[in-house]
């Protein structure tokens, strides 16, 4: 008999399908039998992972090596952050969010990091907007969006469009594809 057991894959994250006590029956002349066990596929990146094939309980025959294991190769590739950019209008008083979205091309089985930072443009901190020193931003597992948000400063001048930008940087566990989001100040003076 054949059953699995988890090693690094597990049946709770739907890597592969879990096969309870199963018999295997050798006809005689018979060598060889397939013990089938069905792999998962996702889109999520994470190391190669391991479940077991346990054997039990032989009949006319003795057991030599009762675990065989089986490895799930990751055939998926190391998510790539972006962000977008955002365009607000200022408003008079008071501040108005412009919220940026940094996306992860594929979910990880790993915590991600990437710090962010927000750098003057044609509109300059803290006139035009409220300045963010670098800070980290954190995907724990599975999560493929995160929001970072800046406030931006209404007032009365007429000055034009105005431009800032939010800077990613120090990606952990991750790769970075568009570094840089362009906050758009609308003018509404």
């Amino acid at each position: 008999q054949y059953a699995t057991s988890n090693g690094t894959a597990t049946t709770a994250d739907a890597d592969y399908v879990g096969v309870g006590l199963t018999t295997l029956t050798f006809n005689p002349g018979v060598t060889s039998q397939p013990a089938n066990v069905t792999v998962n596929g996702d889109t999520k990146f994470e190391p190669n992972e391991t479940f077991n094939v346990n054997l039990s309980n032989a009949v006319s025959a003795t057991i030599a090596d009762p675990q065989g294991v089986g490895t799930i190769t990751n055939d998926d590739a190391i998510p790539v952050i972006t962000i977008n950019n955002v365009s607000v209008t200022e408003g008079n008083v008071g501040t108005v969010p412009a919220t940026f979205t940094v996306t992860l091309s594929n979910a990880s089985s790993q915590t991600i990091t990437v710090d962010y930072a927000t750098a003057n443009g044609t509109a300059t901190a803290p006139a035009d907007y409220v300045a963010i020193l670098t800070t980290q931003l954190t995907f724990d597992p599975g999560v493929t969006s995160r929001q970072i948000t800046v406030l931006v400063n209404g007032d009365l001048l007429v000055e034009g469009n105005e431009t800032f930008n939010v800077n990613l940087t120090n990606p952990v566990n991750a790769t970075i594809g568009d570094a840089t989001g362009t906050g758009t100040i609308l003018d509404d003076d």
